[in-house]
């Protein structure tokens, strides 16, 4: 061997042991980086090269980056430069590069980026110095990409606490733009952990904090290109990482549960089968103070999409056990991190129990209400197992939480007898809080403390009932403790719920009032206005009140119409309800109609109509249950909706005119006609509904299903998400449970179409009349839902119920005299259906008949209503 080659390989031999005595590692990913890689391979080139060696991993780049690095790594000896042959991913990049680390210091540093020249030896200077520190950190210098122009610094923080649970909670209160990740490490405290979550580089960040201190070093400083102005960044981080798209979507909500269940499942160094559980949730608990996570939480369907079901599954079942776990050794006072109204905080706001489960499994195992309620509050929502746990065992930040819970409305259900539990449990909850806040009695004035004042407040504002009108039992009960609930509110509230009016002569001009949460809803205002279209005003007085109108500029033509059938019209928004009732007594009325659904929920209208606004007070068809109010005198309805029993569902009293209890206004600002159903010959039958979500109970769908199951040649489409109900549907979970109902049925799903939600109504009845048969819903039936397909001479099929809200289908029919359309039970219902698809002769009669009665019939006859009503008038105002 020639001089000249032992010369060479002594000296790759030198090169190598002085690389393999280098304190630090600088580690540079690097893709496509073109513009900016020499700017930050120079500026760690700067730093001591007795201290630092280089190594550049360059993530199979198609630009000129590799001709650059590789002319870096030929000229310095310590400089090493990778090529991968295919690109292994981001996070991949940053983790092969730690592996190859074999220092006892190491950092990242991007290839955009570029540090101080002093950043490494002060970092390094103060790392040497103090062995209970994991990372130097330094302050970030933001650029403007496009033009290098200074935009603004972020400082880091030192976090010192002697206690590493504080140290990572601390890391969260401070984290900005997560500018630690690039400092300085001790090696020994990276975990090279794979974490399928777009916020990875945080979760590393608080894994370093639990290790270890961390310093901000004065004099070190990063300067760095600012991206995240680009609002698709997140989006593109996520796609590049093959991370589910709702990640991008929101990544720090991502980032946090992501990060509550790793910590939650990780294993304290004592051994004794523990988990930082508490720790979890203390750094969830700053994500969600500092970062945009919803107010709302649902961890189920929020994992789900973060993560994917099945993988959603497997942490919940983990967080779940361990929860119990938790629970069970507080129960037999063994050591634990967690209280009972702690764990009772986690399960409360994440939900942990999945949405519309039921489990049926009884979780009770002790004589301790409120330790069963928060086993219960793991696993179920909380009417499966009705629990309903002493107020004052609870602290008093989490009652709004427990409030939440036990009033949480349910969408929908998956087994019908699951409707009456909601219901029983919903009756015991508002018993136990009509005691709790007023003792069971009316004693007014009653002096409240102000935190108990606001709960009560919040839980006014949460009670929704619309889960009860689809139990078949009689809700005249939970009406009234509903009903005494919102009087005690009020009158707590300082409104005199009570007055006494001044009588008036008998000769004097009766004055009816109708009070409307808005005059411009689809559904309530079409069919309450024809009760006082027509009424004689020789003899009448119109005053309709209003709580908001469309537009102070331009006035809808709704609201138009009933100022022309009105005297007068008044607006009663931005008063207190005391200000607002004491305005409607003041115009002295004999008579008021409540033209809005007030059973529902808790809104300005349910409550103001709680009071004494007129001598005599009505609900009829808008509201589909008995009020349960005690101001409310009368109840409105018809003959042809009422069973013989009626009046056992009513607090107030029952006054029926004789047909049925709906007139429904022409569109007044429609060219709207009576239109044809179009005829087919290809023998499908097109089956559809226009049943809103929450009408489609488990055994409507059941019904549905085998209907479609009997007649094979037929559809079924669907337009159950309107906006009259509500703006806000599950509809991932409404898709999912058909899907799997369609299956169990032996359908197939390409049967079934979900239609969006139509703009208008013609937009409905067009497409009606590409139909063959409506289906009605049951038990909680419908009416302008219903009154749509009849307009273009489409059958409906109804099932008779017990009730007003069960009756309204078979109102309609009866008044069409189409008894044959109306099913006595489940199995006439289905034979009902193959009749019609089997019998296109029947079909087409029937069609004929709807066609020729329905534009005479007393279903669009507000004249005929209104007389009605003024004969009702007469009578209860003698």
């Amino acid at each position: 061997m020639n001089s000249w080659k032992i010369f060479q390989k002594l000296t790759d031999a030198l090169k190598l042991k002085m690389k393999k005595h280098k304190k630090i590692t600088i580690a540079i990913p690097v893709f496509n980086d073109q513009e900016y890689i020499a700017r930050c391979i120079d500026s760690a080139l700067e730093q001591s090269s007795e201290l630092v060696k280089i190594i550049i991993a360059d993530n199979n780049s198609s630009d000129n980056t590799s001709e650059i690095c590789q002319s870096y790594a030929s000229k310095h000896d310590h400089v090493t430069y990778i090529r991968h042959n295919t690109n292994i991913g981001g996070f991949e990049n940053f983790r092969y590069l730690a592996e190859q680390c074999d220092t006892e210091y190491f950092m990242w540093l991007a290839s955009d980026d570029w540090i101080s020249k002093d950043f490494i030896e002060a970092s390094y200077d103060f790392l040497s110095s103090n062995n209970d520190y994991v990372l130097a950190t330094a302050t970030s210098a933001y650029y403007d990409a496009d033009n290098n122009n200074f935009l603004f610094a972020t400082s880091t923080s030192s976090i010192e606490s002697n206690d590493s649970n504080c140290r990572a909670i601390e890391y969260i209160k401070n984290l900005t733009d997560n500018s630690e990740f690039y400092g300085l490490y001790r090696t020994s405290s990276i975990k090279l952990e794979r974490h399928k979550v777009i916020g990875s580089d945080w979760l590393w960040g608080i894994n370093t904090a639990f290790e270890g201190k961390i310093k901000s070093i004065p004099k070190a400083l990063i300067h760095r290109n600012y991206k995240w102005n680009n609002p698709n960044r997140s989006a593109e981080v996520a796609k590049s990482e093959g991370l589910p798209i709702h990640q991008g979507e929101q990544p720090h909500y991502a980032t946090a549960l992501f990060s509550f269940f790793y910590f939650s499942n990780l294993p304290k160094k004592e051994g004794n089968g523990s988990t930082h559980i508490s720790l979890a949730w203390e750094i969830f608990k700053e994500f969600k103070n500092s970062k945009s996570i919803p107010s709302e939480l649902f961890i189920f369907n929020d994992c789900s999409k973060f993560f994917g079901a099945d993988t959603t599954k497997i942490y919940l079942e983990s967080l779940r056990n361990t929860l119990h776990k938790e629970c069970n050794n507080i129960l037999n006072n063994q050591p634990t991190d967690l209280t009972l109204n702690k764990v009772l905080e986690i399960t409360l706001t994440l939900k942990t129990w999945q949405q519309n489960e039921a489990n049926l499994e009884n979780h009770r195992v002790s004589n301790n209400d409120f330790y069963d309620f928060v086993v219960n509050s793991i696993d179920n929502p909380a009417y499966i197992c009705p629990i309903v746990p002493k107020i004052s065992e609870i602290s008093e930040e989490l009652r709004f939480l427990v409030i939440d819970y036990l009033t949480h409305s349910i969408q929908f259900f998956q087994k019908d007898d699951l409707i009456d539990l909601y219901s029983d449990h919903l009756m015991g909850v508002l018993t136990y809080f009509n005691n709790y806040y007023f003792n069971g009695l009316e004693i007014h004035p009653l002096r409240m403390p102000a935190q108990k004042r606001r709960s009560l407040e919040y839980l006014i504002n949460k009670i929704n009932m619309i889960s009860v009108y689809f139990s078949a039992k009689n809700v005249k009960s939970i009406m009234i403790e509903r009903g005494n609930l919102l009087r005690n509110y009020l009158m707590v509230t300082g409104v005199a719920v009570d007055h006494q009016f001044s009588p008036k002569s008998p000769s004097a001009k009766k004055k009816i009032g109708l009070i409307a949460q808005s005059l411009n809803s689809p559904t309530d205002t079409y069919t309450s206005l024809p009760a006082l279209s027509n009424l004689d005003k020789t003899k009448f007085e119109i005053v309709i009140f209003t709580l908001s109108i469309a537009s102070a500029d331009n006035i809808s033509p709704m609201e138009n119409y009933a100022a022309n059938i009105a005297d007068k019209v008044i607006l009663l928004n931005g008063g207190t309800n005391s200000e607002i009732i004491e305005c409607i007594r003041k115009e002295d009325l004999d008579a008021i109609l409540i033209g809005n659904n007030i059973t529902a929920v808790s809104n300005k209208l349910s409550l103001i109509s709680c009071a004494r606004l007129a001598r005599n007070q009505i609900s009829f068809n808008p509201s589909c249950v008995t009020s349960g109010y005690v101001n409310i005198d009368y109840y409105i309805s018809g003959t042809f909706v009422e069973p013989i029993d009626a009046q056992d569902q009513y607090t107030e009293k029952l006054v029926l005119i004789d047909g049925p209890a709906h007139t429904r206004l022409l569109p007044v600002n429609e060219d709207f006609e009576f239109l044809t159903r179009n005829k087919r010959e290809d023998g499908v039958t097109r089956f559809i509904s226009g049943a809103n979500f929450y009408k489609l109970t488990p055994n409507t769908i059941q019904v549905w299903l085998k209907t479609l199951k009997e007649v094979p040649k037929s559809t079924l489409s669907l337009y159950p998400f309107g906006p009259a109900w509500s703006n806000n549907y599950d509809v991932e979970k409404f898709l999912e449970n058909l899907k799997k109902e369609a299956i169990e049925n032996g359908i197939s799903f390409e049967r079934i179409e979900i239609l969006p939600p139509f703009s208008n109504i013609n937009d409905i009845r067009i497409y009606l009349q590409k139909m063959d048969v409506y289906l009605d819903s049951f038990p909680f039936s419908g009416i302008n839902s219903l009154l749509d397909p009849l307009s273009v001479g489409l059958p409906i099929v109804s099932l008779k119920g017990n009730s007003f809200r069960s009756n309204m289908g078979a109102s309609v029919l009866r008044e069409l005299d189409l008894l044959c359309l109306l099913a006595e039970n489940e199995v006439e219902y289905v034979e009902i259906c193959k009749k019609l698809s089997k019998d296109p002769i029947f079909l087409e009669e029937v069609s004929l008949i709807i066609s020729r009665k329905l534009k005479s019939s007393r279903l669009y006859d507000a004249n005929w209503f209104s007389k009605e009503f003024e004969q009702v008038f007469n009578e209860i105002l003698k």
